[in-house]
């Protein structure tokens, strides 16, 4: 699944990427005057707007679901701050044959 989340998420990017390039603004940079047959301005630029956002929601939640996966395929199932805290743990023993006061 790992895989096919990761090709979602380049997908998603380049979608994301276009949409915002094509979006309307204030200087008319990209986007070409409105033809005929095209909707109108403000109707698109609602819709992109919208459409945005939705592409963000989805990249956003895509990219927690490959963090989550990620985490899990590879066993890294314990977390940093459980991993740092048993370092210190094991540091603290070294230090107590020393007689080095530990700090607390």
């Amino acid at each position: 699944m790992l895989p096919f989340l990761f090709g979602f998420q380049i997908f998603i990017t380049i979608l994301l990427s276009l949409v915002i390039i094509f979006q309307k603004s204030s200087s008319d940079g990209i986007v070409v005057s409105n033809a005929g047959g095209q909707m109108p301005s403000r109707s698109q630029a609602t819709f992109i707007s919208k459409f945005t956002i939705l592409l963000i929601l989805i990249f956003m939640a895509n990219s927690l679901l490959l963090a989550k996966n990620s985490a899990s395929e590879h066993g890294n199932d314990k977390s940093i701050i459980k991993s740092l805290e048993n370092e210190y743990i094991h540091e603290d023993k070294v230090t107590d044959r020393t007689n080095v006061p530990k700090m607390e």
